[in-house]
C-alpha cells in the first residue's frame, strides 16, 4: 500500500512554509498518499488537487491580539484556551483516522507554541521529517524562537532526518546555528524547492499580458502582505515615475491597505492584482524585473526567468537580507535598504546594457524531487526493516487520554 504522509503547515507566520511544502507534497503524491493540516485558508488554492487538506481554526480568529491587529473581532469569545483545544482535538482525530506512516513539519520542530508535541513524541513508529528553508533568521533569534531547547530535543530524540532546502553553498546550518553533532549528522542539503517554468509558457503569460512592442514588465509583490504595505505601496508610486513600464503589483491576501485588487489603471498598463492568482510563480519567471521582499518562493520563482530581481527587504529580517546578498553571488540581484531609493535601483536595471548575472545553475535547484526521493526511500528501507523483524509495518499512536491505538497499514 502507498505511505500515508502528514503535512503539518502551522499558520502563525506567512504563506511561505504553505507553497514550500504545497510544491513537495504534489511530488510525493505521486508515489504516496499526502494530507495537509493547516490553519491557512489558502490552502484550498495551495494545496494541490491531488492531495487533500485538513482546516483547522486560524490562530488569527482564535488569538485576541491577533485579530485586534487585522481590525476584526475574535472567532470565538471563550478565550483562546478553547481555541487551541479545538485545534488539538481536530489534530488528534485527523491523526487516529487518517494513520500516517509519516509526518513532515517544518520552520518549528513542535509547531506554534508547541502544539505538535504530543503528537510528534507520541508515535514512536512514525517516520518524522523536519524541513528547513536553510536560513532560518539570526543566530540568536532562532534560538530564542526557533530551536529553542524542547525544540532541539526534538530533533535529537524524535526526527528521524532534517532536509534543508537550500544548497551548502549558500547554508552550513549546523554551523551557523551551532548544532550538535547528534543533530548536524541528520542534516541532508537536498536543494532549492525551484520548479522549472517552459519558454512556452512564459512567451504565453507575456503575450497574454499585452505588453507594448519593447516594453519593460515589472512584477512587484510583497508576499502574503504583512509588513509588506510600504513595499506596496512605493512600488504603485514608482509605476507613476516610469510610465513606459508596465507594472503587475500583487496586493497580498494579508494586507492592510486600501488597495483593491482586480484593477487596471493607465489604459492597462498597472494593475493590481490578488494574491490568489494563481499564476503568480510565472508572473515572477517571465517578468523583465522582479521586486520583492526577498521571500524565499519569490526569489526561486524569478531565478527560473531571466529577470533582474530587486530585493527591498525589512532590513531587520536576517533572512530576507542575508539570503538576497548571499545569492546574489549567483544571479543579479540587488538589495536595496532604502525604499527611498527603489527609483534609481529599477532605473539603473532598466538602463543596463550587460546580461544579468547568472550562475544559478550552479547551485542544486531539483530539491523537491531530491527530498521527495528520500523521504520515500527512507520511509521503504525502515518498512523493509520492521517485516525483517517481524514487527507491525505501522505506526503506533500514543494520543494523551486515550491511550494506544493500533493503526498498521
Amino acid at each position: 500500500m502507498k505511505p500515508r504522509i502528514l503535512v503539518f503547515t502551522h499558520d502563525g507566520r506567512g504563506l511561505g512554509h504553505l507553497r514550500r511544502l504545497a510544491r513537495l507534497g504534489e511530488v510525493l503524491q505521486q508515489h504516496a498518499s499526502v494530507l495537509f493540516i493547516t490553519g491557512h485558508r489558502e490552502a484550498s488554492w495551495l494545496v494541490p488537487p491531488e492531495c487533500e487538506f485538513i482546516h483547522l481554526p486560524n490562530l488569527d480568529s482564535l488569538d485576541p491580539k491577533r485579530s485586534k491587529q487585522w481590525g476584526r473581532k475574535p472567532f470565538l469569545h471563550d478565550g483562546l484556551a478553547m481555541g487551541r483545544a479545538l485545534r488539538r482535538d481536530v489534530i488528534s482525530s485527523t491523526i487516529q483516522q487518517f494513520r500516517p506512516t509519516a509526518i513532515i513539519l517544518d520552520y518549528l520542530p513542535l509547531g506554534m507554541d508547541g502544539e505538535m508535541t504530543e503528537f510528534i513524541t507520541g508515535m514512536p513508529e512514525c517516520r518524522k521529517y523536519f524541513i528547513s528553508r536553510g536560513i532560518l533568521g539570526s543566530p540568536v533569534q532562532v534560538r530564542k524562537d526557533v530551536l529553542t531547547p524542547s525544540a532541539m530535543q526534538s530533533l535529537r530524540d524524535t526526527y528521524h532526518m532534517i532536509l534543508v532546502m537550500s544548497d551548502s553553498k549558500i547554508i552550513d546550518m549546523a554551523t551557523e546555528y551551532c548544532l550538535e553533532p547528534t543533530i548536524a549528522d541528520k542534516i541532508a542539503y537536498v536543494g532549492y524547492a525551484a520548479e522549472p517554468v517552459s519558454k512556452s509558457a512564459v512567451d504565453g503569460i507575456r503575450s497574454k499580458r499585452m505588453l507594448a512592442k519593447d516594453a519593460k514588465w515589472v512584477v512587484c509583490t510583497a508576499g502574503g502582505g504583512k509588513e509588506g504595505e510600504s513595499l506596496i505601496q512605493r512600488c504603485w508610486e514608482v509605476a507613476q515615475i516610469f510610465p513606459e513600464c508596465y507594472f503587475d503589483i500583487v496586493v497580498g491576501s494579508r494586507s492592510r491597505l486600501l488597495l483593491e485588487a482586480n484593477v487596471s489603471a493607465d489604459g492597462n498598463r498597472v494593475h493590481l492584482i490578488p494574491s490568489e492568482e494563481r499564476q503568480l510563480p510565472l508572473l515572477h519567471a517571465a517578468a523583465d524585473i522582479v521586486i520583492s521582499r526577498g521571500g524565499y518562493n519569490s526569489l526561486m520563482e524569478a531565478c527560473m526567468g531571466t529577470a533582474r530581481i530587486i530585493v527591498a527587504p525589512i532590513m531587520t529580517d536576517y533572512e530576507q537580507v542575508n539570503h538576497a546578498k548571499r545569492l546574489s553571488g549567483f544571479r543579479d540581484i540587488r538589495v536595496v535598504e532604502s525604499l527611498a531609493n527603489l527609483d534609481i535601483v529599477l532605473d539603473d536595471c532598466l538602463t543596463a546594457s550587460s546580461s544579468p548575472k547568472d550562475r544559478f545553475a550552479e547551485l542544486n535547484i531539483d530539491g523537491l524531487n531530491v527530498a521527495a526521493n528520500v523521504i520515500l526511500s527512507d520511509i521503504e528501507q525502515h518498512r523493509v526493516l520492521e517485516l525483517s523483524r517481524g514487527r507491525a509495518v505501522g505506526p503506533t499512536v500514543a494520543v494523551a487520554g486515550q491511550g494506544e491505538q493500533s493503526t498498521g497499514w
